[in-house]
Formats: structure tokens, sequence, C-alpha cells
């Protein structure tokens, strides 16, 4: 089985941050179809459904089964050999400005946050259609399922005590976490916890909560097409207007501002 769905997105539903698709195909039986090394000027995230596959890149070899999903990032030669029984893959072939490529083919991991944002992208895949707005919804949970992985490689290249307390705070999706919570996490007491934070970022630990909070509900906004009250009782808000107090506070509008402002850009 194979089938296309090709299309441009129009430029004024995409900023930089968010990828401009070219080109969706899914294919079953691949093992005849194996390709040379090769490289090229987009982006192409493939997902494995089934089956067995390696990409040979940089004398780096990934295997690929069931469920797994690779990033190639521009100008990465690879080659991609299937198995000897029947793949079904999904590839999405896109562009998207960035100041830093990675120099390496990236694995994405199996966290709770990314399947989420993973399994709602084959849902979209499998009922896409020609009209704009699903291609739409597509791109957002694309953008969304990057910025968690690069979000992730930034956390792991900081300090390493930051760096616990962020995938900490981030494994909550946007639902409070205590400074309490943190210190059990850490295995120190709470003055220590609060005390080490100040002396390596100058800020208090509540405003890096906070900023870590607000993070994710930009995503939630941006990328996804939830209503906010759903946004709000999956942060874990009493309601929608304590939600648009926290998000007034540390934006500057409310959350239905935000997306309606960004949406226009």
């Amino acid at each position: 089985m194979h089938k296309n769905y090709t299309f441009v997105t129009p430029s004024e539903y995409y900023v930089n941050k968010r990828p401009e698709l070219l080109y969706i195909q899914y294919d079953e039986d691949l093992q005849d179809k194996n390709r040379k090394i090769h490289a090229h000027d987009f982006w192409q995230l493939e997902f494995l459904l089934s089956g067995y596959m390696e990409i040979k890149s940089q004398n780096i070899k990934l295997e690929l089964a069931n469920n797994d999903c690779v990033l190639i990032a521009p100008g990465i030669p690879h080659r991609i050999i299937y198995g000897k029984w029947n793949q079904s893959v999904w590839s999405i072939k896109f562009k998207m400005d960035m100041k830093k490529k990675p120099d390496k083919i990236i694995f994405l991991e199996r966290s709770a946050t990314s399947l989420n944002a993973r399994n709602n992208i084959l849902q979209t895949l499998n009922s896409l259609n020609t009209r704009y707005d699903s291609h739409i919804v597509l791109q957002y949970l694309l953008g969304m399922l990057l910025e968690l992985e690069f979000q992730k490689n930034d956390i792991e290249s900081g300090s390493t005590f930051i760096s616990k307390m962020a995938m900490f705070i981030d494994s909550h999706e946007g639902r409070p976490v205590s400074v309490n919570e943190l210190a059990d996490q850490l295995k120190c007491s709470r003055n220590t916890v609060s005390k080490n934070f100040h002396n390596e970022t100058g800020t208090t630990l509540k405003s890096f909560i906070d900023s870590r909070r607000i993070e994710i509900a930009h995503k939630m906004l941006l990328y996804s097409n939830q209503k906010i009250i759903d946004i709000a009782s999956i942060m874990g808000f009493a309601d929608v207007y304590s939600f648009s107090r926290f998000f007034r506070r540390l934006q500057g509008c409310s959350p239905r501002q935000y997306r309606t402002q960004n949406e226009k850009q």
C-alpha cells in the first residue's frame, strides 16, 4: 500500500518555529526499496509503525523496531535499509528554521510526554484529508513534538542540578510542583534546594517553576486545539479563571489573547 499527501502550507499559517509541511507519505512492504546514501535540504521524520529497519549515517547504525521514531536534519548523509518482512512507515518531510541544527540523526526517546505527542500525530495522520485545517493541526502537533525533543537536549546540556529539577517539573506536564516535592526528588532538604538554586541562577525557585509551567501552557495553546478550560484542567488549576490569572501575571495577556495573537503570525 502506498499513498501520498503532497501540499505546501500557506505562509500565513506558520512562523519560523513551526514546521512548513512539504510532503507526507505512508508506505507498506518496503523490503525492496532500500535507498543509497543521500542527504537533502529538508527535515525528515520517520515513524516505523511495524516491522524493522536500519538507518546508517556517519559510521553510526540505528536499529528501529515497532513504534520507533527518528528525526533526520538537513544535510546529514544517511541510508535507510528495510528488513525482510513487511513494514509500515509514515514519513513526514518539512522545512523549519533553526539557529543550530543537530549534527546527527536523533532517535526520539519514549517519554510519556513524547509518546502522547507522537500518538496525537499518528491519529491526525490516519484521518488526514486534503483540507488545510487538518494539515495545520498536524503542523502544530509536529512542532510540539520537536520542541519537546530540542528542549530536552538543551536541559541535558546544562547544570545537572538545574536539569534534574527542570525535567521533574516538566514531567508533571504543567501541574503544580512544590519545593518539598523537588527536595524529595533530589534527596536533600527544602532549604538546600532553594539555596543552591538561587546561588546558581540568582532567581527564586518559585519563579523557575512558574516559568517552566508557562512554557508548557504556551505549547498547549500554540500546538493543540484543546479548549482553554481543558488546558486549565490538565495543568491542575481549579478553574479557567485561576489559569487565566496565572497566565496574565506571567505573560501580560489572557490565554485566549495569546492564542489569537500567535495564530495570526
